[in-house]
C-alpha cells in the first residue's frame, strides 16, 4: 500500500469489505464466539479509527464482559463523547470493580438519558422494542439497541437489577 493507514472506510472502494467484516463479528458476537469478535471488532476500528459503525459498543462490553478494565478505559479515553451507551457501560464498568459510590452517582443521569433502558435493565418492562441502527436519543429503539449488546454483560450480574431498584424506590 501507498496510501498511509488512516481511515480505510473512507475509500469507496472498502466500504463493502467494511459492511461484511462488522456483519461476521457481529454474528460471531451474537452466537457467544466472544474472544473471535473482539478480534474482529478491534480489527475494524484499527482501519476505521472515527469508527463510523459503532464497534467500539461491542468492544467495551467485550471487555466488560472479559474484565479487561485496563482496555475499556483505554478505549474510553479514546472516545470521550458520552451518550447513552457509554453512561451505562461506564456504570457496568464502575458496579463489576465493585465501586459502589461511582456506580450510584451514574444511576441519576441513566434514568436521564434513557429510562427505558434503565427499567430494562432493572427487569421493570420488557424489551419489545425493534432493534434498528438509526434511533432518537432517549427513545424505546435505542434501549433496546444498547441493551442487545450489553445483555452479554448484565447477564453475569446476579444482583443488578436488585441494585437498581434498590436506588429507584430509594431503599
Amino acid at each position: 500500500f501507498k496510501q498511509p493507514i488512516n481511515d480505510f472506510y473512507d475509500l469507496e472502494e472498502t466500504r463493502i469489505f467494511f459492511h461484511m467484516k462488522f456483519a461476521y463479528a457481529c454474528a460471531l458476537y451474537e452466537v457467544g464466539y466472544m474472544r473471535r469478535s473482539q478480534a474482529q471488532f478491534q480489527d475494524i476500528l484499527s482501519l476505521n479509527p472515527t469508527d463510523k459503525f459503532g464497534v467500539r459498543y461491542y468492544l467495551y462490553a467485550g471487555f466488560l464482559y472479559f474484565e479487561e478494565f485496563e482496555k475499556f478505559k483505554q478505549l474510553f479515553g479514546r472516545y470521550p463523547k458520552q451518550d447513552t451507551f457509554t453512561l451505562y457501560a461506564n456504570f457496568l464498568y464502575y458496579y463489576k470493580k465493585q465501586l459502589l459510590q461511582e456506580s450510584k452517582s451514574l444511576l441519576k443521569p441513566m434514568q436521564e438519558y434513557n429510562r427505558y433502558l434503565y427499567e430494562i435493565m432493572s427487569y421493570e418492562q420488557m424489551n419489545n422494542a425493534m432493534i434498528t441502527k438509526k434511533f432518537a436519543p432517549g427513545s424505546n429503539e435505542e434501549a433496546a439497541y444498547c441493551y442487545a449488546i450489553l445483555q452479554k454483560v448484565t447477564n453475569t450480574l446476579e444482583y443488578l437489577p436488585n441494585f437498581l431498584a434498590k436506588f429507584k424506590y430509594g431503599l
